[in-house]
């Protein structure tokens, strides 16, 4: 009776402690629960109305808005006398790292408006770990319901030559020499994910277990654990052997041409948002856009020493920090203004 008693009494005392934990963790906003839903119409998603408090290589302060998408919210309709921009790209567009005033997005809206005398509204729809094809099916799935102005597509080299995906985003193909975009989703993937999807959702300690299980696939766990001692260096998987560059020769892939071929020139503007320019062969493919190449003003502020991505609170190399985000703002407002006069 007394064993019993202990056993309950320690069930008690450990569920108690997980609330209690999980309450202070809510609170003070140590952790956040899972931003990452699904819909059958567009993929994965973020999920609506829900702020994050996020330490990486900076503090991010913002939230999830009600349509799903990072920074001031505005709704599918609009006015006419304004002109809309929609963001397109990786984590870098996304810019978790700092607050939303610090955000690109913030300074460029508000430089651009005062530049052009007139209102300009800039949507976040950055999404992290999008390459060119992800960010096409989510433009035609979600981003075309705001109806924007232009498109400014973020990208760098590597968004060229697609390789791994989730199996939850759209995948983009080419169907007797049409773009077709795949919405026949694993039922089993599906299934799964809604099935373990609500814990992480609404308690963040599930979701930091969760977030830990899935870094233990992909990061050794000796270097999770001995980050300073443990040398640990990602390779890129295996490409099967029907990939186009599974030779180890880089090859752009037909739907990646279709999808350039497909998108609008008056609407869309590519931008490199990396530190290095890209390879001749894709500038060429970008030819009739507008083209901003963000490169040489990046390396321009590093070589100053101002590096646009290293973080010293945090001694982190990363995303853009807050100067490399006014940078940003800064070079996309004088090249959209002088074309938009």
């Amino acid at each position: 009776m007394n064993l019993l008693k202990q056993i309950l009494w320690g069930i008690l005392s450990f569920v108690l402690t997980m609330l209690f934990c999980e309450a202070f963790i809510w609170s003070s906003n140590i952790a956040n629960v899972s931003f990452s839903d699904f819909d059958p119409e567009i993929g994965k998603v973020n999920r609506q109305d829900v702020p994050f408090l996020i330490f990486n290589e900076g503090m991010g302060v913002g939230k999830y808005n009600a349509y799903g998408y990072l920074g001031k919210e505005y709704p599918p309709y609009r006015e006419d006398n304004t002109l809309r921009l929609a963001l397109m790209g990786d984590s870098y567009v996304a810019g978790l790292q700092v607050m939303g005033r610090h955000h690109f997005r913030s300074i460029l809206e508000k430089g651009l408006s005062e530049n052009l005398g007139s209102t300009v509204e800039a949507l976040n729809f950055g999404k992290p770990g999008f390459d060119l094809p992800d960010m096409y099916a989510f433009k035609e799935n979600y981003i075309d319901r705001f109806t924007p102005d232009l498109y400014l597509i973020f990208v760098a080299e590597f968004d060229f030559y697609p390789k791994v995906t989730d199996v939850l985003v759209p995948d983009v193909k080419l169907e007797n020499g049409e773009l077709a975009i795949d919405m026949d989703f694993p039922e089993e993937a599906v299934l799964r994910y809604n099935q373990i999807k609500v814990p992480p959702q609404h308690s963040t300690i599930l979701n930091m277990m969760n977030n830990g299980l899935k870094k233990t696939k992909q990061v050794p766990l000796g270097s999770i654990l001995l980050d300073k001692v443990y040398t640990w260096i990602w390779e890129e998987p295996e490409l099967g052997e029907d990939h186009p560059g599974a030779t180890g020769e880089k090859v752009i892939s037909d739907v990646v041409k279709a999808i350039i071929g497909d998108l609008d020139k008056e609407k869309v503007v590519f931008i490199n948002r990396d530190m290095e320019a890209l390879s001749p062969e894709i500038v060429e493919l970008l030819v009739g856009f507008k083209y901003i190449d963000l490169s040489p003003h990046l390396q321009k502020m590093k070589l100053e020493g101002k590096s646009p991505i290293d973080w010293p609170i945090t001694g982190r190399v990363g995303h853009w920090n807050h100067e490399g985000h006014k940078l940003v703002a800064k070079v996309l407002e004088e090249e959209l203004a002088s074309s938009l006069r």
